[in-house]
């Protein structure tokens, strides 16, 4: 159903890339085949994105495994193949979550359907927002995070988190990284066992990424991004999660420090569509059900307040003097309201939790097993619904108010590369590979041990 979904959802690979980020994505792979293609390493690219044309420098470009595929495939292909590959992790790291909670086939079909179909991964990447394809490592993430929050505290979980954080950035999920480590961070406030917790993931998590971090931090130094908007208001925050709006809504708005006469929001920035009865599901048993005695076991407590941090952050209101002061990871955002995209995903598996343990304590008959069942079909029609009014091919060929003028073709320059630029890349890929090497070390020698105990006992 999902491999379906997304292959109906993209035109099967039939793209125009005539929408918003769609040039600029389709530039950045021409110049990666390119560079394949004549075994080169594309060092610059005749396009200069926010000032700069150091093609490895840019966070968001995609460099993990699979754009070997670029070798094989034309750009339309490899986009299809490479969004059906990302699904596939992302189901898998789904599938841990249900083994994790022990969730029945129906919990696990409504975590299925509202992981893959909510408005936000579905509006990203309509308009082109390719580095959300990492949005499909998340479920690893949150697994290693409920763990971490149920007591397992050690290295070994850290350096998951980490390796998780890696691949974000390998598929140029830099966005992304900053949400995660964002929600981290807020448990810091917890107390101080937190709070050291917080400096060993987050330290790890910069050592791993940089390959990413230093090129870009030596390439953007000084760069001052746009800040826009979140939530506008509490309507539209409600709004984004139960009303089905389709790429043609833009909300105007004032700019908060924003240098460029941008005065409007796309849709696409604050859809989170889950659907009436999303909504109400997560309401029920994410928040009002954990005031019950029935449901509350202590587990999720902690959750709470990087939940409602990261929800407050995402109006904006709150970011902005923080943007203006250049903060770090908070500055790299200019609409806080992604930011929602964890909270929202970690109430809907606490929901799960206590859904599975109202079913476990409530055995449905078999003359009621059609009443959940319908529910969650309806649900998950409304999610298609969406899909359907944000179908690639429908936007590029109704909505021509949004193209852009047509990127030039971008081949890699052949120039000699500056020697501070090739150092500074080399400095970042030696720290990644050292710091994922010492990992590697640390597991291989963790799991001698283990093996040694259990040959003993």
């Amino acid at each position: 159903m999902g491999i379906f979904h997304w292959g109906w959802f993209c035109n099967f690979g039939k793209l125009h890339h005539k929408i918003l980020d769609w040039q600029k994505f389709h530039v950045y792979f021409e110049v990666i085949k390119n560079a394949l293609s004549k075994g080169t390493i594309p060092y610059y690219f005749s396009y200069e994105f926010k000032g700069t044309n150091k093609f490895l420098a840019l966070p968001e470009t995609d460099l993990s495994p699979h754009v070997l595929l670029l070798n094989y495939l034309t750009t339309e292909e490899f986009v299809l193949a490479a969004l059906l590959i990302m699904y596939s992790i992302g189901f898998w790291g789904c599938y841990l979550i249900q083994k994790h909670f022990r969730l029945s086939l129906i919990a696990f079909f409504i975590l299925f359907a509202m992981f893959n179909f909510n408005g936000y991964i579905t509006s990203h990447l309509a308009m082109g927002h390719w580095p959300w394809v990492s949005y499909f490592y998340l479920p690893f993430f949150m697994l290693f995070v409920f763990r971490w929050v149920e007591g397992e505290r050690s290295p070994d979980l850290f350096g998951k988190i980490a390796v998780v954080m890696f691949f974000v950035l390998l598929q140029g999920g830099l966005h992304i990284f900053v949400f995660c480590l964002l929600f981290i961070s807020l448990f810091g406030v917890l107390g101080k066992q937190n709070l050291k917790d917080v400096f060993l993931i987050c330290g790890m998590c910069v050592l791993l990424g940089g390959f990413r971090l230093v090129p870009a931090a030596y390439a953007f130094w000084g760069y001052k991004h746009d800040f826009m908007i979140g939530f506008p208001s509490l309507i539209s925050f409600i709004e984004s999660m139960v009303v089905v709006k389709d790429f043609s809504v833009i909300l105007p708005f004032e700019p908060i420090l924003s240098t460029k006469s941008i005065d409007y929001i796309g849709w696409w920035e604050l859809d989170y569509f889950i659907g009436v009865l999303g909504f109400g599901f997560l309401v029920y048993f994410g928040i009002i059900a954990g005031f019950q005695q029935s449901f509350k076991d202590g587990r999720f407590d902690k959750l709470y307040v990087p939940i409602i941090g990261l929800t407050i952050l995402s109006f904006g209101f709150v970011l902005a003097p923080l943007a203006k002061m250049s903060f770090p990871l908070i500055s790299v955002e200019r609409f806080p309201s992604r930011f929602f995209i964890l909270p929202i995903l970690m109430l809907l598996i606490i929901s799960l939790v206590r859904f599975q343990k109202l079913l476990d304590r409530n055995p449905l008959r078999l003359k009621w097993d059609w009443i959940p069942l319908v529910l969650v079909l309806m649900g998950v029609l409304q999610l298609l619904e969406h899909s359907a009014m944000w179908q690639v091919s429908i936007m590029e060929s109704f909505n021509p108010v949004f193209y852009l003028e047509k990127f030039k073709l971008s081949i890699p320059v052949q120039s000699e590369v500056s020697r501070s630029y090739f150092w500074v890349l080399c400095g970042g890929y030696l720290l990644s590979g050292l710091s994922l090497l010492i990992f590697a070390v640390y597991k291989y020698r963790q799991n001698l041990l283990f093996n040694a105990v259990k040959s003993a006992g």
